[in-house]
């Protein structure tokens, strides 16, 4: 806890903390993150420490389209790879692949 944050000792006993200032470094700018099609970006996050559910899950997998903004989670009973590319494919992937060819159709059609 020193790294973060400094103690101090209240007479009365009870122990409040004292967090670090900001940094003084000025950071980059965040920027917009461009993509032009469904399934361009997909971000993948594993939330893990989680109590073990009735079926025996351990671990959510949470998968996000950046272009269309599209979330989706599944509940895994490990954060293993076969595990989460399982989910992946089979859930996800197969989803999004059939709306991304419809997506590429419509464009296609419209453009002409």
């Amino acid at each position: 806890m020193s790294h973060f944050a400094k103690t101090i000792t209240v007479s009365n006993g009870y122990e409040w903390f004292e967090s670090k200032p900001a940094p003084s470094k000025v950071h980059g700018q965040l920027q917009k993150v461009v993509t032009g099609a469904p399934l361009d970006i997909v971000a993948v996050d594993i939330l893990s420490g989680l109590p073990s559910a009735n079926d025996g899950s351990k671990c959510i997998l949470v998968l996000t389209d950046h272009f269309t903004k599209w979330s989706e989670t599944y509940s895994l009973p490990d954060a293993e790879v076969y595990t989460c590319m399982s989910a992946m494919y089979s859930g996800f992937f197969s989803h999004a692949l059939a709306c991304r060819d419809n997506f590429i159709l419509t464009k296609e059609r419209t453009s002409v």
